[in-house]
């Protein structure tokens, strides 16, 4: 049986996750992205925020930000960093299928480092997309952030423990990171973003490919109407 997400990282555990030195590297390379995007006047929402990664530093920058994940292992220890650092920031355990927040609630939404890409089936990700509509302000915009499409069936990197295969028909990716079962991720690409919006009847956003940190990354922005 496969393993659910909240498996995988409850697994990993957040100090582990906390102490990867890639991780930590990355970080400050996703905000300095993100802060192209975000506005300081605007409340944020991060959607998989699992220990406060990406959201203490913002909060510590000045942004309006909450957190939601579904690790509560993960939000305690964020719920107990940023109250250490004198940060208000509210963090919740909950699922980005059923977000507990009122209509037009946040300006931005960010969901970093593909936890959008662990919901595996087109309609969970569709209940989420249209989850993020709901609670987003008129105007406002979520950036979604995931790997960039895997084309090869099978990649051993046997020194690191990775074995990752990919199902041409369910495009689900499964395998091994660093000797961790990780749990399915969905393989999207520009187009399969594109019909996912379609499908959404979200009609103005941009699926696409870039630069972050040196590394390639795949993004879906969308906006409220």
């Amino acid at each position: 049986m496969a393993k659910t997400p909240l498996e995988f990282y409850e697994e990993w555990t957040a100090e582990g996750m906390a102490k990867d030195e890639s991780l930590r590297r990355n970080t400050s390379q996703e905000i300095v992205y993100l802060k192209k995007y975000l506005e300081k006047d605007k409340r944020i929402l991060d959607l998989g925020c699992g220990y406060g990664r990406v959201t203490i530093p913002l909060a510590k920058e000045g942004y309006i930000i909450d957190g939601l994940d579904i690790a509560p292992s993960f939000i305690e220890k964020a719920i107990r960093d940023s109250k250490l650092m004198g940060l208000k920031i509210d963090f919740r355990v909950g699922d980005m299928r059923n977000l507990p927040y009122e209509d037009n609630s946040y300006g931005n939404i960010i969901s970093m480092w593909g936890v959008f890409v662990e919901l595996p089936t087109r309609e969970e990700q569709l209940r989420a997309i249209k989850e993020m509509q709901r609670v987003l302000i008129s105007g406002g915009f979520a950036i979604i952030d995931m790997p960039i499409e895997k084309k090869q069936m099978a990649v051993k990197t046997d020194e690191k423990g990775d074995e990752i295969f990919i199902d041409p028909e369910t495009r689900l990716v499964t395998g091994k990171i660093a000797g961790v079962e990780i749990a399915p991720l969905y393989n999207h690409n520009v187009d399969t973003l594109s019909e996912l919006m379609k499908d959404a009847g979200i009609e103005k956003f941009r699926a696409f490919n870039d630069e972050m940190g040196g590394k390639n990354r795949q993004f879906l922005i969308f906006w409220k109407r």
